[in-house]
């Protein structure tokens, strides 16, 4: 297993959730990255939360773990159309409160903004970042793009960027391509295996 993913995701919590995952052609076989130094690291590194510390913080790789369970049942009850579960959201909004925010009013060229700057840029702020990506997903991006492959062996979570939406695989070449095949063999009567 490779430990860096060959794309990163548009939302951090979408590659949290991908670091653990099912073997695409089926079997029991199940890959985690997030206990993978180096692919901790990256994940990091790529979403800005480097000099956090959290790589090596064991609290910051537990609610990590936990945030990542969390995320893949609240995020998969959207994409079924389904109420977010009251126990995960108030989980998530836990982990959002462990790092909180000041805010202040900064002169910009021409107007102001309003600055929401965490408390510390520590292993906190990092979790919290990434709880807030799902939150950013869910309340200002466009929740319906969500999206669990199509195929029942796979469990990638992806948003789709498609110009009509309509997307059903984490890769059209892998898995498209296997559930194709499969379907395929079926018609004609020919074993999956060959």
């Amino acid at each position: 297993m490779n430990p860096l993913p060959h794309a990163w995701a548009p939302y951090a919590c979408l590659d949290l959730v991908n670091s653990r995952w099912r073997d695409h052609v089926g079997g029991d076989r199940v890959y985690d990255r997030l206990p993978l130094r180096q692919w901790r690291l990256a994940f990091l590194d790529h979403w800005g939360l480097a000099g956090s510390g959290a790589a090596d913080v064991p609290e910051a790789i537990r609610l990590l773990e936990q945030l990542r369970g969390t995320l893949r049942v609240l995020l998969e009850a959207h994409v079924r159309g389904e109420p977010l579960p009251a126990r995960e959201l108030a989980a998530v909004n836990g982990v959002l409160a462990v790092c909180p925010l000041t805010r202040r009013l900064e002169a910009a060229p021409g107007s102001w903004r309003l600055v929401a700057a965490p408390s510390a840029h520590d292993w906190r702020w990092a979790v919290a970042e990434v709880a807030a990506s799902a939150a950013r997903v869910l309340a200002e991006g466009d929740p319906d793009r969500l999206r669990v492959c199509a195929n029942p062996s796979c469990s990638w979570m992806f948003y789709d960027r498609s110009r009509s939406g309509t997307r059903r695989w984490c890769e059209a070449p892998i898995c498209g391509s296997l559930i194709k095949v499969r379907r395929h063999r079926a018609r004609r009567g020919v074993s999956p295996e060959g």
